[in-house]
Formats: C-alpha cells, structure tokens, sequence
C-alpha cells in the first residue's frame, strides 16, 4: 500500500489558495487536475467527493479512449485494480455475519485443495489472515503470467489450484514468505483472490453472483462488473502506459487474469460512491443496510498494530498533513485508483485514472483541502 508525503499536501495547499481567491473550489479543480493529469501522464480521469450521505461533486477530464478521442465522463466505468479488495472484503464478512465461517476459522476444509507455507506446513491460515496481508502468501514470480486481452479463459479456482498446489503450473516457492502465518505483514494480491475464492465455496455459487446480489444491486450499482463481459466497452476507460520517446499514449488494451477479486471490479466514481457512503454511514446507503455497523467499525480498525499499525481488514489507516484517513488505493498496468474518506469531518474522496503514474494518489492531495467548500 502506498504512503504520500504530508509535505505534498501542506505545498498543495498553499499553492491552491494562492492561485484560486477568485475562484470557486470546482473551478480550482477544474485548473488543478488537469495539470496533474499532464505531469503524471494520465490521458483520463474521474473523480467523486461526498459528503451528507450523497456526491457533492464529480467531475471527469481527459479521454477514456485516446485514439478515438473519447472524452471520459462521469458514466465511465474504470478498472478499480486494489480498491476492489475492499468489495471482496466486504463479500467475505456478510459470510461471517451470516455465521457461515468465523474470521479465526482455519481456511483449509472450506476449499478444494490445501494452503499450506511448506515451511510451516504444520500452522493453518485463517480467514483473519488473508483479511490482514499476514497469511504468510506472497505475489510469487507467476502470479502476473496470466494477464489476456478480455476475460480470462482460466477459473480462479483453477489458477489458485495451480498457486497454491505443488507441482501446479503457478506454483513456486517464493509463493510464501520465510516468516510463519500470522507472524509477518506482507501486502498480499493472491491471499485476497483466495478470500474470493472462500466466498465462492462457502457461499455454493460464483463470487460474481454473491457480490452482485448482496452487494451491487442493494446498493444500485448498475455499471459494475468484475468481467469485462458485463459491461459496455464502449463506455469503459482503456488503460494507457506512456512513451516518452514518441511523447504518446500506448494502451494496454482491456485486459483481465483470472484472480479477479484482487483487483479486476470496474465501476464508475459516482457508484463506487455509493458503496463508500455505505461504509462510511457504518453499512448502510440510502436505507438499505449491506454490514452491521460492528463489522463496518471492526474493518476499519487495526488488527494487526505490531507488524503493520492501521491495518484494517482490507480497508486501511493512513495519516496524510494531519488528516487521518480510511480507504484503499490501487495500481495496475495503466490504471491508478483511490477511494479515502476523513471521519472527523465526514469528507470521502474517490479518484480513477487511466495512467501508469500516480495520478489517482496526486489528484487526492489537490482535491481534500477544496472538499469541504465542495
């Protein structure tokens, strides 16, 4: 996970009130991001503040589709990368509400095949762990082999089967870390596919299906999908990398890999919203409650204060210019993301870019100090 500067946001700032007395916040925006999108490379961008209980603003710049000059929009759906573990999260503890697993239950009689650091073979995982990044479970060296244009052919049972199985196509021993479970932090992609794939066994059907029965439709969440076959592409930001040699824009194409619940969900900022004000208003968005308000305040609270102090369950704690903030970011070939929220003045910011660089993170530290007067 990634940590800013405080000193980019106190700069970010000053700057802005020097340059924008006579402006209103979204017209500073309006000066601000597209410099950002210019200094880090990022062809498009989509951003969403809330606050009340509903969007304040939102506002996009740039092009989802550079060759054909698509503009970006507030309908354009972007892939999420890592803040989709805040979904998968989400899905694995309405599982434990509904006491079908309990967080410390040992992971291994809810799956096909055993997970198990053949260095510890003896130590279950639990489910808290793999909520944790404390699993012992690494981002082996084949962890990335199976990214394809379109949706991936390849199960997710069936990759982490290969992952985690010795032998399997996927496996490697560098796949776990020299520490024991439980006793070291490790930000971990495939110990989070693997809670997706805990959701799809304990639930006895597809993770897609339960997360979009139980977390999308409750929460209005039309234009979202962990496949690309879920939705128009027409209206979905293509990922871009840039060349400096020819000062242009390459795209990756709409890619996708089987281990999806790590960070392949697309969405649009105004609906990710909603699943943030969910979260934010303590499981609950516009009547309809999707957690208990004592899981909601067990997610955001660390769990693990010694090997990596904030770290929630998924969701995380970070301190930027004094601001205490709770969210999730994400990278992912040409994709940046971000979704923060402030509790102590009830502000939360969402920022999706379709660029290599950090334009998500430096687009968050223009747009917090303005929210308020949003």
């Amino acid at each position: 996970m990634y940590r800013w500067l405080t000193a980019l946001l106190v700069v970010t700032s000053l700057l802005i009130s020097s340059e924008g007395d006579c402006l209103t916040a979204s017209e500073q925006l309006d000066r601000a991001l597209p410099r950002v999108m210019r200094s880090q490379k990022t062809p498009g961008l989509s951003a969403a503040v809330v606050r009340g209980g509903k969007v304040v603003w939102a506002k996009a710049y740039g092009f989802a589709d550079v060759a054909h000059r698509v503009p970006t929009t507030t309908d354009t759906a972007f892939m999420l990368a890592s803040v989709s573990k805040t979904v998968t999260a989400t899905a694995m503890m309405q599982l434990v509400e509904d006491g079908r697993v309990g967080l410390d239950a040992p992971i291994d009689p809810y799956l096909p095949f055993t997970v198990r650091n053949p260095r510890f073979p003896k130590i279950p995982i639990t489910v808290r762990m793999l909520l944790t990044h404390t699993s012992s479970i690494a981002d082996g060296p084949h962890s990335e082999d199976n990214y394809v244009q379109g949706d991936a052919a390849i199960s997710l049972e069936s990759f982490l089967a290969g992952y985690f199985t010795p032998g399997g196509p996927s496996y490697h021993p560098e796949n776990f870390l020299d520490a024991e479970p439980g006793e070291a932090y490790e930000y971990s992609n495939e110990g989070t596919a693997l809670i997706g794939l805990l959701v799809q066994r304990i639930a006895g059907r597809s993770f897609e299906s339960f997360c979009a029965d139980r977390i999308f439709k409750p929460l209005g969440m039309t234009n979202t999908s962990w496949r690309l076959a879920g939705l128009n592409l027409s209206k979905v930001a293509l990922p871009y990398s840039y060349d400096p040699s020819t000062r242009s824009y390459d795209s990756y194409g709409h890619y996708g890999y089987p281990d999806i619940p790590n960070g392949a969900l697309r969405t649009t900022a105004p609906q990710l919203a909603k699943f943030l004000l969910m979260f934010m208003n303590r499981g609950v968005y516009n009547g309809t409650r999707v957690l208990k308000a004592a899981t909601v305040d067990a997610m955001r609270t660390p769990q693990v204060p010694d090997l990596e102090p904030g770290q929630g369950l998924i969701w995380f704690s970070t301190e930027l210019a004094g601001r205490e903030l709770i969210g999730h970011d994400g990278s992912d070939d040409g994709v940046s993301t971000a979704m923060f929220y402030e509790p102590a003045t009830g502000i939360g910011v969402i920022v999706l870019a379709n660029g290599d660089g950090e334009g998500a993170e430096k687009a968050l530290t223009r747009i917090l100090p303005l929210a308020p007067s949003l």
